[in-house]
């Protein structure tokens, strides 16, 4: 890329500016390596963090479907009447998503209290198992697609130590680069040619 814009300097007769292009290019390589450490930390933060044992993460699924029979709006749309209920499947959502076996049980108890106050607990809904169904079919489509399925490539070391090889390696190929430009500058500029270039 930036081949093509000192080849279109050259061919406007616009100097090249090689300080000027040398510290773009030490700029982008810094975010770039700066990009990698972020991913590394983030790496190694999560395989840091605890795990949900398999017992655990049965129990967190029989407790948010049997929350998702009583608050979830589609399934119980009186529910949506209750801003209450409605803050609570919120945070049941989040406390699913993040595996929190405590926050649901927590949740649990606060849920039945509030479903007691506005006497919506014994509600027959129409429909419930298909609904059922269809929301379950949605989990599963959400755990098998990205980002959800990145913890199990974190949980395989030799993934990993192939996701950094190759990240290395796309610093060396820039690294590379770099230095080719470097090169082809001072090329150019030693043969006696006038070149300049304003950068954006």
């Amino acid at each position: 890329m930036h081949q093509k814009k000192e080849k279109a300097a050259i061919n406007h007769g616009n100097n090249v500016d090689q300080a000027q292009l040398q510290a773009y290019l030490e700029k982008e390589m810094a975010d770039f390596q700066a990009q990698l450490d972020d991913m590394l930390k983030e790496h190694e933060a999560a395989l840091k963090s605890i795990t949900v044992t398999e017992r655990d993460m049965l129990e967190i699924k029989r407790i948010y479907h049997r929350l998702v029979k009583k608050i979830h709006p589609d399934i119980n749309p009186a529910a949506t009447g209750s801003r209450e209920l409605m803050d609570l499947w919120h945070r049941v959502t989040i406390a699913y998503s993040c595996n929190s076996l405590k926050d649901l049980q927590e949740l649990e108890v606060l849920v039945m209290q509030a479903l007691e106050a506005v006497d919506l607990d014994d509600l027959d809904i129409p429909d419930i198992e298909e609904k059922i169904s269809d929301l379950e079919k949605e989990i599963m489509k959400i755990m098998e697609t990205d980002p959800y399925q990145y913890k199990f490539l974190l949980a395989d070391s030799k993934a990993v130590e192939a996701k950094k090889e190759d990240l290395k390696t796309e610093l060396k190929t820039y690294e590379d680069y770099s230095k080719q430009l470097d090169e082809v500058l001072e090329g150019l500029l030693g043969s006696g040619v006038k070149l300049t270039w304003k950068m954006n």
